[in-house]
């Protein structure tokens, strides 16, 4: 992880960008990516969650005290969002069907049984 956090830090010294007050957004939802996003946070940084991990992770939280650093979580949009990210969604400017996996709703004990073995490669949506 120091290597990581290393080449970060000379690609942004290359360029004359500081790399303090920087953002990390955690949109994996595994446990080695909230790890590794929590592990990248800088003086002043700001992480924001976005993935999902029922996993465990371990961190000290202090670091957030002593980088004055910021993180912040967010389950989804606010639902007075949701119509222009439909929009989007349908006009092709976000592709959705490439990460979606759809299964019939009887599948559901066997996808469960899945999911705890390893992760999946796409979401799973299950439909009645």
């Amino acid at each position: 992880m120091r290597e990581l956090k290393k080449s970060i830090q000379t690609f942004a010294k290359e360029r004359g960008v500081p790399t303090w007050r920087s953002f990390v957004f955690e949109t994996s939802g595994s446990k080695a990516g909230q790890e590794s996003a929590f592990a990248l946070l800088g003086h002043g940084g700001y992480l924001s969650v976005v993935g999902y991990t029922p996993a465990k992770v371990e961190l000290r939280l202090s670091n957030v005290m002593a980088l004055d650093a910021t993180v912040q979580g967010n389950w989804g949009c606010l639902p007075e969002h949701y119509p222009a990210v439909v929009d989007l969604c349908l006009s092709g400017a976000v592709q959705v069907e490439p990460f979606v996996e759809r299964r019939p709703l009887s599948s559901i004990n066997a996808t469960f049984a899945e999911l705890h073995e390893k992760p999946l490669a796409r979401r799973v949506v299950l439909v009645p």
